[in-house]
């Protein structure tokens, strides 16, 4: 401000300078004089416009996204699945018994990485296979046949390999049977890493089992007339 006021003391003493001529000349002379301040002023006034406009910028990139995230529904990320485990089945979907990820010989099966589950008998993706259950399962010794007869039996070890095409149970096998795929789905419902086996969302066989194990369905226990199928399940996720 000193040094402005020295450059301005001249003009302001000049006796000729009068009225608007004066105001004129000395607006001119201050701007001359003080050039440098007033670009700076500018330079400063430029960028407090663009970081406005930067700030004004993300608030409403704020508050659109609020809104269309509250107002349009948002569709759920679908998890990565392991292989060979499928998708949860939605409402009003059916779930299919058999599926392509086992193949459709035992060789495939296994080659794929699958397991022979002996309570459905059926080749399953490894996430559907409970080994504990599938112990326990086996420790009940029983017969199995080739005919509805039973004149030709086989070793439980030897249907466990999961390579005869058909086989035959007797009826206390096939209760037993029944109470292990309950086990299976109550095992399932603790475990979300298990996967489920389509069977056992197969709702007529769920009431099957439900009449075998009141007794509404009823046979001889050594009535050899159940037959079961070899089978390449699917595999769902439960969540």
């Amino acid at each position: 401000m000193d040094s402005l006021q020295e450059s301005a003391s001249p003009l302001l003493d000049d006796p000729e300078i009068e009225g608007d001529m004066y105001h004129e000349k000395a607006e001119k002379y201050l701007v001359k004089s003080d050039g440098y301040h007033y670009a700076k002023i500018s330079e400063v006034h430029r960028y407090a416009q663009k970081l406005g406009y930067l700030f004004i910028g993300a608030v409403l990139y704020f508050l659109g996204s609020t809104i269309v995230s509250n107002v349009i529904p948002q569709q759920p990320s679908s998890p990565t699945l392991p292989l060979g485990l499928g998708p949860a089945i939605l409402a009003g979907e059916t779930a299919v018994e058999n599926g392509y990820f086992c193949g459709y010989t035992p060789q495939e099966a296994r080659k794929n990485g699958c397991r022979f589950d002996l309570i459905l008998y059926e080749w399953v993706p490894a996430q559907c296979y409970d080994e504990k259950l599938q112990e326990e399962f086996r420790l009940k010794k029983s017969k199995w046949y080739v005919d509805d007869e039973g004149t030709q039996d086989v070793s439980q070890e030897e249907a466990a390999r999961g390579e005869t095409e058909k086989l035959f149970w007797d009826w206390d096998y096939h209760i037993w049977h029944c109470r292990y795929t309950f086990l299976q789905m109550t095992r399932i419902l603790m475990n979300t890493s298990l996967g489920i086996p389509g069977r056992l969302m197969d709702i007529d066989h769920a009431n099957h089992c439900l009449n075998t194990l009141t007794g509404e369905e009823w046979h001889p226990l050594d009535d050899v007339g159940t037959i079961v199928t070899l089978n390449y399940s699917t595999c769902y996720s439960r969540i």
